[in-house]
This record gives structure tokens, C-alpha cells and sequence, in this order.
């Protein structure tokens, strides 16, 4: 079993695939999500469900035109007869260049993850009722009493 079936892969993404292949989708998708699909598909929640099953259908289209995929590494720079190949990062804050390994879609679907996202907080820097409560005048903006 994967986060995505046959039918979703078709419903998805308009491809036809085999269940080979989503197999074989699903687990390249497991390392980029951190999570086991047969660990933990009961644990997470119905929005983390939908972005796993999207990242593994476009996994699944994307996989079916990757000639070579499990024979590939991921090289900084290959020189050779005056050509050259860099692959690019990701730029997601992993370090990990998964350009060459992970669909596009499938990269943007696993960015939507709950455990993928920021935890920062959006806070006014002085906020009024915290202020008071610390001793401090409240903000004002300079030039007024």
C-alpha cells in the first residue's frame, strides 16, 4: 500500500500508470515526507492524507518518463568534452538537492505538509496588552504624547 492508488494517480494527474510504478512512487515519496505510509497513515490527519496522495500521483506521472531514475546521483558539477551539468537545489532549507530525484509538483505538495511548515509566529513586536503587563509604557509612535 502507498498514499496514492492506480485510480488516483489517473484522477490526479491524467496519466495512466501501473501499480508498479506507484509503488515505486510512494516509496521515494516516503523519504522526502518523513513519514511511513504503513506506519503512519492512521495517524495523520485528512489534509496531510491529500498532500501525500497528490505528492505520490505526481511522483507516479513524473517517474513514468524518468528513464534511469534509481541509477541516478546527485552530482554538483560534471564536466566533460565542453559540456556541463549542475543540478539544481531545491532552495526548501533541507540542503538536500532533490531536483533530479522528485517531481515538481510532487516537491510543492510536500511543502504543504503540517510538519513542513513554518512554526514561527507573526506577533506585533510591542503589542499594547503585553507591554502593560511587563512594566512598560505602551507603544506610541514618536513625535506624539
Amino acid at each position: 500500500m502507498t498514499w496514492a492508488t492506480v485510480e488516483d494517480v489517473l484522477h490526479i494527474t491524467r496519466k495512466a500508470v501501473d501499480a508498479d510504478l506507484v509503488a515505486v512512487a510512494g516509496a521515494s515519496i516516503e523519504p522526502h515526507a518523513g513519514r511511513v505510509y504503513d506506519l503512519d497513515a492512521d495517524r495523520i490527519g485528512a489534509r496531510d492524507r491529500h498532500h501525500l496522495k497528490a505528492a505520490t500521483a505526481w511522483q507516479a506521472a513524473w517517474l513514468a518518463d524518468q528513464p534511469g531514475y534509481t541509477a541516478r546521483h546527485n552530482a554538483q558539477q560534471i564536466d566533460q568534452d565542453g559540456a556541463s551539468v549542475t543540478y539544481k537545489r531545491t532552495g526548501d532549507g533541507s540542503g538536500a538537492g532533490h531536483a533530479i530525484t522528485l517531481a515538481p509538483l510532487a516537491a510543492r505538495a510536500l511543502k504543504n505538509l503540517s510538519w513542513k511548515r513554518s512554526r514561527s509566529t507573526r506577533r506585533h513586536p510591542m503589542p499594547d496588552h503585553d507591554s502593560t503587563l511587563r512594566g512598560i509604557a505602551p507603544w506610541r509612535p514618536m513625535g506624539r504624547p
